[in-house]
């Protein structure tokens, strides 16, 4: 769940707006299964009497926005920069899985650290790659920031406690990302495409209950509960004549079709009745080392992994081509992963003994009563998002 809730993260961006923010649903019980809509807890600006004398950080953290929060490689990140992702990681986290910040404080906060190591690492290796900002970059950046308007940006940089220059890195670390991507990754050639993506049909026959409850792994992956030996035995029996039938058939390829819609029990068979294109890293190992061990037209011997019997048949892709972009970012993405493993990412103190939940309902209070606040004095609609058009996860989150 926290490998998911990373990647879904980077490609929400800024585009969260104060109303979704307003209600994390905390659910105090700490059951995962509970209902978060049936939590009797009032919401946050009810709970928390709010101090709009204090800027949003002090109140929700006991933080200046200009503080040292932690430190990446040695290099300072800002409190307002790592504490704008934790509160956003929250929102996202209770939006998507509606669990309570209470129990689950500490997986969103271990994500948080890890995507501001992501982005600062990003400017870190841009300037050692030598492929910093442009010039052009930076204009760019600063039009994105003032194009609702001076007092747009002023109310952003007031709702979220953000400083100029945070401001100004949230919107540009996708021309870093865009910049390493160009610098240290080259079109890839068409044998790196086919270990990369490609196109298989299988027939599965299931040794697993697929109705049955699954239990989760140390790798996040699901194990479903095994039918009995007999039946398992059955399966390989008829797995075996299936392929036997193959083998002596002049036409495989039509013949495979013919068994896949007669006998196999894949649940996706339906919605894919073609077949599958995916990337490496989407299916089981034991799946897609076989099929990329494969020629194209050829057919697998039996094949069994934690689903049950396979026999796969791999096709060519289509539009190789159109996958170059997603191979490059996927390169770069295996390398980020190397710079984030490799990285001496320390908190500190006050960050370290932060509560996530208690954080983040004072920090949602804040903003919606100087959101209330800022409305009434101006009469226009007051929202705490940030332009999404300028998310920093754009080309980040393409892997």
């Amino acid at each position: 769940m926290k490998k998911r809730l990373f990647a879904l993260l980077l490609a929400a961006g800024l585009t969260l707006s104060l109303a979704a923010c307003g209600d994390p649903a905390a659910d105090s019980s700490g059951d995962p299964s509970a209902d978060p809509s049936a939590d009797a807890s009032a919401a946050p600006s009810e709970q928390i009497e709010v101090d709009l004398t204090q800027a949003l950080l002090p109140f929700a953290a006991g933080m200046q926005a200009g503080d040292t929060a932690l430190t990446v490689n040695g290099q300072e990140v800002p409190a307002d920069l790592f504490l704008y992702w934790l509160a956003l990681n929250c929102t996202y986290f209770q939006q998507s899985y509606g669990l309570p910040l209470d129990t689950y404080g500490d997986v969103v906060f271990q994500d948080s650290l890890s995507m501001t190591a992501y982005y600062i690492l990003l400017e870190q290796k841009a300037l050692e790659e030598g492929c910093p900002l442009t010039d052009e970059q930076r204009s760019a950046i600063q039009e994105a920031l003032l194009a609702d308007g001076q007092e747009t940006y002023d109310n952003r940089k007031l709702l979220f406690d953000l400083s100029d220059e945070t401001m100004e890195f949230i919107y540009s670390v996708s021309d870093y990302y865009d910049n390493l991507l160009n610098a240290l990754t080259a079109q890839p050639t068409q044998d790196e495409l086919n270990n990369y993506v490609y196109h298989a049909k299988h027939i599965l026959l299931l040794t697993v209950d697929m109705e049955g409850t699954p239990t989760v792994q140390e790798d996040g992956s699901y194990a479903y509960p095994s039918l009995d030996e007999e039946t398992i035995a059955e399966k390989k029996a008829l797995a075996d004549d299936l392929l036997a039938q193959l083998r002596a058939s002049d036409d495989p390829e039509a013949l495979f079709d013919e068994l896949m819609n007669e006998y196999s029990e894949d649940t996706g068979l339906e919605s894919n009745p073609d077949g599958y294109t995916t990337t490496v890293g989407q299916m089981v190992a034991a799946f897609e080392d076989t099929a990329l061990a494969l020629n194209f037209g050829e057919i697998s011997d039996v094949v069994e992994s934690s689903y049950g019997y396979h026999i796969i048949l791999r096709g060519e892709v289509e539009d190789l081509d159109g996958y170059a972009d997603q191979y490059r970012q996927s390169q770069l993405s295996g390398q980020i992963d190397q710079w984030i493993e490799d990285a001496q990412i320390t908190p500190v103190e006050t960050i370290e003994n932060l509560d996530v939940a208690s954080f983040y309902n004072r920090y949602t209070a804040w903003q919606e009563a100087m959101a209330e606040q800022l409305q009434a004095e101006s009469g226009a609609d007051v929202s705490a998002s940030p332009d999404p058009s300028a998310s920093p996860a754009q080309s980040a989150s393409a892997e």
